[in-house]
């Protein structure tokens, strides 16, 4: 009778999910088809000593967001966790921090400073630039009275509209959509 009960509670457990990791798992192939990649662009990988597949955006045909985003699968969710746990040592200043994401400014980035947002989902790390600060002085702008200006052509208005792929909004939004993307 007890082995009975001890059995069908395991089941229940077992069947119910408690204790696993959330997030499913992902190969290569499901991130190309979920982003709309053209094509597998795929290299070897090791993160923070754990060994996996770093998919590499190759313009998605479904929303140019994604193309901000660059995958670490592993062969496990355990694998994953176990690679995310470890890499904090990548921030020198962490501004953002939670069980699955972390948010901050890359350490030891030479003429720059490079923030950035890193989520963990089953099997896989995805990791995302929010912003990226040159550490070279704007140029100087010569005097007038120095300078002969030649008259120029006013350039013309695109008629398309550009993205800013580096204000604060769009990064927001891609971040939004991986996050919904990859539950």
């Amino acid at each position: 009778m007890i082995k009975t009960n001890l059995i069908i509670i395991i089941c229940a457990i077992m069947l119910s999910g408690c204790g696993t990791q959330q997030g499913q798992v992902y190969t290569p192939e499901d991130v190309v088809e979920i982003c709309g990649f053209g094509k597998e662009r795929t290299r070897d990988f090791t993160m923070a000593g754990v060994e996996s597949v770093n998919v590499m955006p190759t313009k998605s045909s479904i929303d140019d967001h994604f193309d901000q985003m660059d995958f670490y699968i592993f062969d496990s969710r355990s694998a994953a966790k176990r690679a995310f746990n470890k890499t904090d040592y990548w921030f020198g200043e962490i501004e953002e921090e939670g069980d699955d994401y972390r948010k901050g400014w890359v350490a030891d980035v030479c003429d720059a400073e490079v923030e950035e947002y890193e989520y963990l989902t089953g099997n896989m790390i995805i990791v995302v630039q929010t912003q990226v600060v040159s550490c070279w002085a704007e140029p100087i702008e010569p005097e007038e009275d120095n300078v002969i200006i030649k008259d120029k052509a006013e350039p013309k208005e695109a008629e398309e509209e550009k993205v800013d792929y580096w204000s604060q909004s769009y990064r927001d939004e891609v971040i939004e959509l991986m996050r919904a993307t990859f539950r």
